[in-house]
């Protein structure tokens, strides 16, 4: 789900008439204004970062997209590029607020509309608003199927994959989609490519309950996380991967991952996987008796930064720490 200006080092020549003698000309270097990027290397520039860092592309972008002019190839791409990094890190109401000029509107580019309708349905299938999902679900996947069609991508093929998750009654099409896509790219070297493949191919696995198979994609997807280097997606994966192997009961392993996805939450600013990787492990240190731990975690956690739909999970673990009467007697 990452340097915005650099200094021109070249010198020109200034030459000075100046008559010294026999008319002896001497020629000084001097330093060149600095050169504003053009508009695609500013792009570019802003691109590497948003690819490692979605916290740090969003510090950044603002001001870049104010230089653009509204409506053009690159405009349009750096919004596309504030929305990814809205939904990477699930700040779901500015996300929402971004989109909401295009929702009904179709004059934007294909390749900006489909995201904006992707997010959207995304959007109202959290609120349960599932049948106007639907709709915005069907507008997306019409025009990606389009484009695919004119210009065969399998980062088009995923996506396709992944809107059809966001339904239950879609999810054996989704798997057959991603499966084909592994089948014919299984030699592919994009880490970008494989981390998402692997990454659905997980989220099915989970929402299938076949756990054997969720620990062995979620591992192929922190492999390629790593190869790829996005921090705040290593802590997804490291994240994803602690939970499999929770579920599993291997439980040192878990503990380690999950603090591996704290360290890399903390380095993106990513307080989601940073406070429900902090939730998971201290259940786990409830469980294992070890109260000190788990406290310690529950108080490092800003109860104003956690997310609705974490709540509950923790004020379980609030409510289990607090009748927890003596430390000693429970380890």
């Amino acid at each position: 789900m990452w340097f915005l200006s650099s200094t021109n080092n070249n010198f020109y020549w200034l030459r000075l008439g100046v008559l010294i003698c026999a008319a002896l000309i001497f020629v000084q270097p001097a330093k060149a204004a600095p050169q504003k990027p053009t508009s695609l290397e500013q792009l570019t520039q802003i691109q590497t970062i948003c690819t490692a860092s979605p916290n740090r592309c969003l510090a950044n972008l603002d001001q870049i997209i104010a230089d653009q002019k509204i409506n053009s190839r690159v405009w349009y791409k750096l919004i596309l590029l504030k929305m990814d990094a809205l939904y990477a890190l699930e700040k779901i109401v500015p996300l929402a607020t971004l989109i909401q000029p295009w929702v009904d509107n179709s004059h934007a580019p294909i390749y900006f509309q489909i995201s904006v309708y992707t997010y959207h349905a995304k959007i109202l299938n959290a609120q349960h608003h599932t049948e106007l999902s639907k709709q915005y679900l069907d507008k997306a996947l019409k025009l990606m199927n389009e484009t695919n069609a004119s210009f065969p991508n399998p980062m088009i093929l995923l996506r396709i994959a992944n809107l059809q998750m966001v339904f239950p009654d879609q999810y054996q099409a989704a798997y057959n989609t991603m499966i084909d896509i592994q089948k014919k790219f299984s030699r592919s070297q994009n880490p970008e490519f494989q981390m998402t493949l692997y990454n659905n191919l997980a989220s099915f696995a989970y929402h299938q309950k076949l756990t054997h198979q969720f620990l062995d994609y979620c591992d192929k997807a922190y492999f390629w996380a790593k190869k790829f280097g996005n921090i705040q997606q290593l802590g997804v994966m490291a994240y994803n991967l602690a939970r499999a192997f929770d579920i599993e009961q291997r439980l040192l392993e878990a503990t380690t991952l999950y603090k591996t996805a704290i360290d890399y939450a903390q380095q993106a600013n990513d307080y989601a996987v940073q406070i429900t990787s902090k939730l998971y492990l201290a259940k786990l240190k409830l469980n294992q008796n070890q109260i000190t731990q788990a406290r310690f975690l529950f108080d490092s956690i800003d109860s104003s930064k956690v997310l609705p739909y974490r709540k509950a999970m923790y004020l379980q673990v609030q409510q289990a720490l607090s009748s927890t009467t003596s430390e000693n007697k429970l380890e």
